[in-house]
């Protein structure tokens, strides 16, 4: 169902050229689908990167905000001694944890006052050890509707790919008196 274009227009240029692998790799990025948001809070945004107080686990495991823009987010953590194992190798729920908070907090600028974005659900791959020193992950928004949104998320440890995850999140509706 729904629109396909012919094969051959991802696969030739303007000129009708085959494309190079390189070229057919960035025309189907082109093309992807990127979600638009009705609403983007700066406020909230700024307030994220200027280090507003976080508590329970994301307070625990020390985790910095250090980029927010429109349906994006990347934060990261000092991966500590007492996180790791005794192979040297930093538990999984350190990663599920930086996973599942910024899960929930790249929406926090997008959703009205007083909605509150939960996971219901993520997936992680586990592709690599994490070892001592900075795990930063980035989220991005791939599809946002009043009530549910799902996002993407790629995690590195000391500039190695160790993690990727998707994720739904629920957006319950600010309560009255909230907003």
């Amino acid at each position: 169902r729904g629109f396909h274009p012919p094969e051959e227009v991802f696969q030739t240029g303007t000129s009708g050229a085959p494309l190079t692998q390189l070229q057919l790799r960035w025309r189907m990025t082109e093309t992807s689908h990127q979600p638009n948001f009705d609403r983007y809070d700066q406020r909230i945004a700024e307030a994220m990167l200027s280090g507003m107080a976080l508590t329970g686990i994301p307070d625990y495991l020390g985790i910095v905000v250090t980029e927010v823009g429109p349906g994006k987010m990347t934060a990261e953590l000092d991966v500590r001694k007492e996180f790791l194992n005794p192979f040297g190798t930093a538990h999984g729920g350190v990663l599920a944890g930086l996973v599942d908070h910024i899960l929930g907090a790249v929406l926090l600028p997008l959703v009205p006052s007083g909605a509150w974005p939960a996971s219901n659900e993520f997936k992680i791959n586990y592709l690599a050890p994490v070892y001592e020193g900075t795990l930063r992950a980035s989220s991005e928004v791939i599809s946002l509707s009043k009530r549910i949104a799902v996002m993407r998320i790629d995690a590195f440890n000391n500039s190695r790919l160790v993690g990727a995850a998707q994720g739904t999140v629920t957006i319950s509706a600010p309560r009255a008196g909230q907003a």
